[in-house]
């Protein structure tokens, strides 16, 4: 009932928009708090609120038609790009919103204001400035509407839809980055457009007018330089570099968001016009999850595994009805009071919730490595003296995995391929899917599943979430394989240590195990050339004797691969003679790759006999590189293959 009663105030917030601006555009500004009070165009901005409605409403209306209409599900889910996670609806959003704010927009206001900024002293170059920048202005408001709607983490509305949290967080970096455009055109058409000298300009922009009257445009040049600025600093922060090395600085500066959503105010007021209802949304998120702060629950176990991995269960009653695939937010308080991160639920029940996640030793300052340690001391405390290790939960967010939906999947096989923690994305969807199997054995065909986990850790098959599958010799159509990458990564080290020595191979050998997980080479090639110019100035040139090319060292041939199988009994011979594939568990040593384990397990499957296409549902998890590498195989294979028919869902951990 409470999210019923939230989302219904969230849809209220546009309407309740439409009345602010009204009364924000009385003669009398009384409403208004601006240095610039737009009341004499009341016309032109109720036709840009006007358009702008039109636009959210007709994109609600694409979405619904896609809830409803699996070929407009399928055709919007496409991907136009090779190794991509993008879809065409993504970009078609964006493009119409590119095409709203830098088009339809500017044409509402670009007679009028040409005519208004006509004069016979100025220039054309100068004119067709004067008028773009109440034009930009205008359009600047529009995308800050745009930016702030995707921007909550409890977003009914995106929940309503069923729009996934990857796509609102991707389009909401586009909407970012297009918004830097505009301010910057802004900002240019303001310094050349203006019969100005350059140090009167600089002047106004960076000199505080101390004597000025606020409300008479007096603090509009220095307000708006100030607060570019500050946009000019979230987006360098909001970087993809800067987000994933330092991601402490991501968090905490995006704060800013706040300082620049009230100097874009000061410095007119249609900017707050289209960020109300994102306002209002964000205001509910953060009641939210500021309550959640005040609700803390406790660690109740903590499980070490040996293959790394560290598995955590919390109390907690607010995950149990979480569908498979979604995350919570999670807060350590004994660790940091304001970082909250994602962790998807592993596993989940009416009183707990299990998370998966492993910590980066080379990060000690990180928090997944101070949480880490907390989690470690706990687990190494006797009872009896243990301190209990308090936790906030958020959510949960996201969305449900579609191609293993048990509702609605009607897949002749879902195929997993996750790379590390991105195992956790799997684990309950799988449950589900095996116990659907049972439940209709009688009746129909069971779901083929295949889970393909590559990791740098060892001792994957020990992992205890895993256990129930490994043990269960009664399980049917369910094919395992897991890849220990960091054996690759060992045997590149022994290889390297031929060529280079002691010290030097080690660094080597480890740029070469992070390249062979990530799938991104740029790290390792920049490491092996800088240890090659090293040794070129050394009196002594290993790397002459013994030339270790990129091949051995990251792209691991088959022929190198050690497989050991553990196959379980009960369902070889069924599962066997339909597939052409055996039943079990194999761990192998490398780098797996998706086109060839599709090719050995999937192509001797045989549709429905109603079917025209064989259905497989392919969900990929894991770092960018490695779901490029996925995409790209996928591709390739449905290329090669047109009797198979692929649906790709992709949970990328760089988003």
């Amino acid at each position: 009932m409470t999210h019923v009663l939230l989302t219904l105030l969230s849809l209220a917030s546009f309407p309740a928009t439409w009345y602010i601006v009204k009364a924000s555009m009385d003669q009398s500004k009384r409403w208004c708090f601006s240095d610039w009070c737009l009341t004499g165009n009341l016309a032109s901005t109720m036709n840009t609120v006007t358009i702008y409605y039109w636009f959210l409403a007709l994109s609600a209306i694409a979405v619904s038609i896609c809830n409803v209409s699996s070929t407009a599900k399928r055709i919007a889910s496409k991907r136009p790009f090779s190794g991509s996670s993008v879809s065409w609806g993504e970009v078609a959003w964006f493009a119409s919103t590119v095409l709203l704010v830098w088009v339809i927009v500017p044409m509402t206001l670009w007679q009028d204001a040409w005519r208004r900024k006509s004069g016979s002293d100025q220039g054309l170059v100068r004119h067709i400035l004067r008028t773009l920048l109440p034009i930009s202005g205008d359009a600047i408001a529009v995308q800050i509407g745009l930016v702030l709607l995707p921007m909550s983490k409890n977003s009914f509305i995106a929940t309503l839809f069923k729009i996934p949290y990857t796509n609102l967080f991707r389009v909401h970096i586009w909407l970012g980055r297009g918004l830097l455009q505009l301010v910057t055109v802004h900002f240019v058409a303001y310094c050349f457009g203006r019969p100005k000298t350059l140090s009167e300009i600089l002047h106004k922009m960076f000199v505080f007018p101390v004597d000025a009257t606020y409300g008479r445009k007096s603090f509009v040049s220095f307000d708006g330089t100030m607060t570019y600025l500050v946009l000019i600093a979230i987006a360098v922060t909001s970087m993809d570099r800067v987000r994933r090395c330092l991601y402490n600085v991501f968090f905490y500066s995006h704060a800013l968001i706040f300082f620049f959503i009230v100097g874009a105010y000061i410095h007119a007021s249609s900017n707050m016009f289209f960020a109300i209802p994102g306002l209002i949304m964000y205001t509910i998120d953060g009641i939210l999850r500021t309550r959640s702060r005040a609700i803390k629950t406790q660690v109740q176990s903590v499980v070490l595994e040996d293959c790394g991995y560290i598995c955590v269960t919390v109390k907690t009653t607010l995950a149990h009805t979480a569908k498979p695939g979604q995350f919570m937010r999670i807060n350590f308080p004994q660790v940091s009071k304001f970082e909250f991160h994602p962790w998807t639920i592993a596993s989940a029940t009416e009183t707990d919730a299990t998370f998966l996640f492993s910590a980066n030793p080379r990060k000690p300052n990180e928090w997944s490595m101070r949480v880490a340690n907390l989690l470690r001391r706990f687990e190494a405390s006797s009872s009896s003296s243990r301190e209990a290790v308090e936790v906030c939960l958020q959510g949960p967010y996201g969305k449900e995995i579609d191609v293993a939906s048990v509702d609605t999947n009607e897949m002749d096989a879902v195929v997993f391929y996750v790379g590390g923690t991105g195992i956790a994305a799997a684990l309950r969807s799988i449950e589900a899917l095996l116990l659907r199997n049972k439940q209709r054995a009688d009746t129909h065909r069971p779901v083929r599943i295949y889970l393909f986990w590559s990791s740098q850790l060892g001792s994957l098959v020990d992992l205890s979430l895993i256990q129930a599958w490994v043990r269960d010799d009664a399980q049917d159509a369910f094919v395992v394989e897991l890849f220990a990458t960091r054996a690759a990564a060992l045997a590149a080290e022994q290889r390297a240590q031929s060529c280079f020595g002691e010290q030097t191979p080690l660094l080597l050998a480890a740029a070469a195990s992070e390249a062979c997980e990530s799938g991104n080479h740029k790290h390792y090639e920049s490491t092996r050339n800088s240890l090659v110019a090293a040794d070129r100035r050394s009196s002594v040139r290993r790397w002459s004797v013994c030339s270790v090319p990129d091949e051995d060292l990251v792209r691991f041939s088959e022929s190198n691969v050690d497989s050991d199988t553990f196959s379980g009994s009960g369902s070889d011979e069924t599962l066997g003679s339909q597939n052409g594939a055996a039943a079990g568990f194999a761990v192998s040593h490398g780098r797996c790759k998706l086109q060839d384990l599709l090719e050995k397990h999937v192509l001797n499957l045989t549709p429905l006999e109603e079917a025209t296409f064989l259905n497989v549902g392919v969900f990929v998890c894991g770092p960018a590189g490695f779901t490029r590498d996925a995409l790209v195989g996928c591709d390739e294979f449905e290329k090669e293959y047109n009797g198979i028919r692929l649906s790709v869902e992709v949970e990328s951990f760089d988003a």
